[in-house]
C-alpha cells in the first residue's frame, strides 16, 4: 500500500500547471513530481492517470484535473470524509492522524466495500449535486463515479444524495455500502 504522500493527487500522474490559489495546489499536491508520487513506480505510463471524460474541477476552477492537478482520480487522503476511511497519509502532517495511512489488516475487514480511490469529483459528491454540466459521467441523468474498491473491481457507483451532508459525520463503517 502506498503509505504516505504530499497532497490530495499526488498518488500517481504528473507534475501539474494549477495556479488559481496556491494553498489548494499544495494540498492538491500539484508541484509534486512525477518522479515522487509513489504509485508510478507500479503503472508508469503517465496517461494511465488521464481520464477520457475529465472536465476539470468546478469547485475550484481547474478545467481539465490531470492537466492542472496532475491527476484524474483521486484517493481518499489524510482525513475521513464522506463516508469513507482515507487510505494515504498526509506526508507533512507528521504525528496526526492525518499522516498515517490505512493499515492492510483494517483493509482486509472488508475489501469488496473499502473505497480506494475514485475519478476527482467523487471527492465533490457533496457540492455539486446540482451542476449536472460539470459532472464527468451520468447514467440517464445520474451523476456516477468510476470508483476502485480494495479487491480491485471497479464500479460505475452512484452516491445516494444524502451525502452532501455527510462531510464528516457519520464516521466511516465497514458493514456500510462503502467505507
Amino acid at each position: 500500500m502506498v503509505s504516505h504522500h504530499q497532497g490530495l493527487g499526488a498518488t500517481g500522474g504528473q507534475k501539474g500547471s494549477y495556479t488559481l490559489d496556491m494553498g489548494v495546489a499544495d494540498s492538491f499536491g500539484v508541484s509534486v513530481d512525477y518522479t515522487n508520487r509513489p504509485l508510478n513506480t507500479y503503472v508508469s505510463a503517465r496517461e494511465t492517470w488521464r481520464c477520457p471524460s475529465d472536465k476539470g474541477d468546478s469547485n475550484y476552477g481547474a478545467k481539465h484535473c490531470y492537466l492542472e492537478y496532475g491527476n484524474s482520480y483521486v484517493t481518499q487522503h489524510a482525513w475521513d470524509s464522506w463516508r469513507t476511511r482515507h487510505v494515504t497519509g498526509e506526508k507533512l502532517a507528521v504525528g496526526t492522524d492525518a499522516a498515517l495511512p490505512i493499515k492492510s489488516s483494517q483493509v482486509s475487514r472488508s475489501p469488496v466495500n473499502k473505497i480506494l480511490q475514485g475519478d476527482w469529483e467523487w471527492e465533490n459528491s457533496g457540492y455539486d449535486i446540482g451542476k449536472a454540466s460539470t459532472w464527468w459521467h451520468q447514467n440517464r441523468g445520474e451523476r456516477r463515479q468510476n470508483m476502485l474498491f480494495a479487491d480491485g473491481h471497479v464500479l460505475f457507483y452512484k452516491f445516494p444524495l444524502e451525502i452532501k451532508d455527510w462531510i464528516f459525520s457519520p464516521a466511516p463503517d465497514p458493514t456500510f455500502l462503502w467505507w
